[in-house]
C-alpha cells in the first residue's frame, strides 16, 4: 500500500451558524439587541455623566482632579481634588477580592464536588440569598458588630508582624481602617463570585473530571489542572462583576471607614483611608452646588418629586435644605424608621413623611384579619380609611367606593396632586385663600410650603406670598384652572 504524499489536504468545512427559521431569526435578533442596548445605556451613562462634570473638569483640570489631594470648598477658586479617595477605592477592593476569591472558590468546589445533596442544596440557597443582603445591613453589621473583633485581629497583625509597612501601626486606634472595610467588602462580595464559579462549576463535563481521577490525579491535581483551567473564564467574570460591587461599595464602606484627604498608600492597619463613592455620600448633605455638581450631577433640575430614604434624619434634614433652596416647587417624600422625628423634617419642608413602622403594622395587622377570617374587602377598605386619614395630601388616590379600581375611569377624571410655585407676578400673591375660592374650580388647596415650612390644610384667611408653594388635589382639568387662576388671573 502507498500513500499519496502529494495529494492536497481537504479544506475543513464551515459549520454554518446562521438561523435558518423565522422563529431563530427573530431570537437571535431580540438576543443581539438586548446585547448592544446595555452597550448603548452604558455609553449614554458615561456621555451623561461626562456632561454634568464637564465644568468641574474645566475649572479643575483633569490632571489635578484625579491626582490632586485637595478637597476644600472654603478657597476661592475652590479645589476638588480626588486622588486620595479614588486610590481608597482601589486599596480596599483589592483587599476585598484578595480575601473574597479563595472562599468563594473553596465554596463553590465544595458545594458541587464534595458536599452531600441535601447539604448541596441548602448551601445553594443560602449562598443565593446571601447575595442579596442590603449593602446597609451589612454596613450596620459591620460598623456594631463585627469592627471590635477585626480590631482585635488588626492589633494581632500589628503585635506579629509589624515590621512590615503595611502592618505598621505607631498609634493605638485600629477602628475605622482600611482593613476592617476589605474585610466587609469581602464578605458582600463572597457570595455573588461563589453563586457565579458554582454556576460554571456545574455546566463543566463530568466526564473530563473522571478521566483525570482514573488516571491516578488526586482531587487537589484534578482542580489545579482540570477544573480551574476549563471553568477560569467564567470565574474571572464573576470575580469581576464582585470587583464592581467591591469599587462601588457606599454606605457599607462609610460606616467602617475613616475618611480622610491624608492618603494611605498601604498602611491598612491605620485609621485613615478613602472611597469615592462614600465621600459623594458623606459630602452631599453639606456640598454647595459647585461641589454638588463635581460630586454626582445629579439632575436635580429635572426632576418632578424627589424621594429619600435615608435613616440618617440630620442628613435627611440637609437633603431637604439644598433640594428646596435648588428648586422650591419640587415635592419631597421622606422615609423614616418611625415617627419620632417626623416634626422636624415637617419642618424642615418634607411634603410627606411615610414611616416604616406604620407600614409594617398595617400589613401584620392585615395578614391577622384575613387569617382571622375577616372579609378581605373589610380588611382592605379598613387599611383605605387608615392611610387616607395619616396621608393628608394622598387622601384623594384612596377614595372610592369599592376595593377595585374602576377601569373605565379615564385620566381626565384621576384626582391628582399638583404643585404650583407663585413666581413674582402671580396674581394670588397678596390675596387670600377665600378670596381666590378654589373651591369653585372643584379644587382643594392641601397644603402650602412657605421657605421650607409646610402646613397641611391651610385656612381660609391664610394670606400668600411669593415664592409659596401651593399643593392643589383636584382632576385635570379642575388643576389647570387653579393654576391659571393662582399665576395668570
Amino acid at each position: 500500500m502507498t500513500l499519496n504524499v502529494d495529494r492536497p489536504v481537504p479544506e475543513r468545512r464551515k459549520l454554518a451558524a446562521k438561523p435558518f427559521s423565522r422563529a431563530d431569526r427573530i431570537f437571535f435578533g431580540v438576543a443581539r439587541a438586548a446585547a448592544f442596548s446595555a452597550i448603548v445605556i452604558v455609553s449614554l451613562i458615561l456621555v451623561f455623566l461626562v456632561s454634568r462634570s464637564a465644568s468641574t473638569f474645566a475649572e479643575q483640570g483633569i490632571i489635578d482632579f484625579i491626582f490632586g489631594s485637595t478637597w476644600d470648598a472654603s478657597l476661592s477658586p475652590i479645589k476638588m481634588q480626588l486622588w486620595p479617595m479614588l486610590w481608597g477605592s482601589i486599596l480596599i477592593s483589592l483587599i476585598g477580592t484578595a480575601l473574597a476569591v479563595p472562599m468563594a472558590i473553596s465554596i463553590a468546589y465544595f458545594i458541587e464536588f464534595m458536599a452531600p445533596k441535601r447539604v448541596a442544596k441548602v448551601a445553594t440557597l443560602i449562598v443565593d440569598l446571601m447575595a442579596a443582603i442590603p449593602s446597609i445591613v451589612l454596613g450596620l453589621w459591620g460598623a456594631f458588630v463585627f469592627t471590635d473583633v477585626a480590631a482585635g485581629w488588626s492589633k494581632q497583625l500589628n503585635a506579629i508582624f509589624g515590621f512590615i509597612p503595611i502592618f505598621e501601626n505607631n498609634s493605638d486606634n485600629f477602628l475605622r481602617s482600611p482593613f476592617i472595610a476589605g474585610i466587609v467588602v469581602a464578605v458582600m462580595i463572597v457570595p455573588i463570585i461563589a453563586s457565579i464559579t458554582r454556576e460554571i462549576f456545574s455546566q463543566m463535563d463530568r466526564d473530563i473530571i473522571n478521566a483525570s481521577l482514573a488516571l491516578g490525579g488526586n482531587r487537589e491535581s484534578t482542580f489545579r489542572k482540570v477544573i480551574l483551567p476549563t471553568a477560569a473564564g467564567g470565574v474571572i467574570g464573576g470575580v469581576l462583576l464582585g470587583l464592581g460591587r467591591a469599587l462601588g461599595e457606599t454606605v457599607a464602606v462609610l460606616y467602617v471607614l475613616n475618611l480622610t484627604f491624608d492618603i494611605n498608600w498601604g498602611n491598612v492597619l491605620q485609621a485613615k483611608g478613602g472611597s469615592v463613592a462614600s465621600m459623594i455620600i458623606s459630602k452631599f448633605g453639606e456640598a454647595n452646588p459647585d461641589e454638588i455638581s463635581a460630586l454626582m450631577a445629579a439632575g436635580l433640575m429635572r426632576a418632578s418629586v424627589v424621594i429619600v430614604t435615608m435613616n440618617d434624619t440630620q442628613l435627611a434634614e440637609r437633603v431637604l435644605h439644598h433640594v428646596h433652596a435648588l428648586r422650591p416647587d419640587v415635592p419631597v417624600v421622606v422615609r423614616t424608621l418611625d415617627e419620632r422625628d417626623m416634626d422636624r423634617l415637617r419642618k424642615a419642608g418634607a411634603t410627606e413623611l411615610v414611616p416604616e413602622a406604620l407600614e409594617a403594622s398595617l400589613m401584620l395587622a392585615s395578614h391577622a384579619l384575613v387569617l382571622l377570617g375577616v372579609p378581605i374587602n373589610r380588611v382592605l377598605k379598613r387599611i383605605r380609611q387608615t392611610r387616607s386619614q395619616r396621608y393628608s395630601l394622598l387622601r384623594g388616590f384612596y377614595r372610592g367606593s369599592t376595593d377595585r379600581d374602576r377601569d373605565d375611569d379615564v385620566e381626565e377624571h384621576h384626582v391628582r396632586l399638583h404643585s404650583i410655585l407663585l413666581v413674582r407676578g402671580a396674581a394670588a400673591i397678596g390675596r387670600t385663600l377665600d378670596e381666590l375660592n378654589l373651591e369653585q374650580l372643584t379644587c382643594e388647596v392641601s397644603a402650602i410650603r412657605r421657605r421650607g415650612i409646610r402646613a397641611v390644610e391651610p385656612a381660609p384667611e391664610t394670606r400668600l406670598e411669593e415664592g409659596d408653594v401651593v399643593v392643589v388635589l383636584g382632576d385635570q382639568e379642575a388643576v389647570v384652572a387653579a393654576e391659571q387662576r393662582l399665576l395668570k388671573d
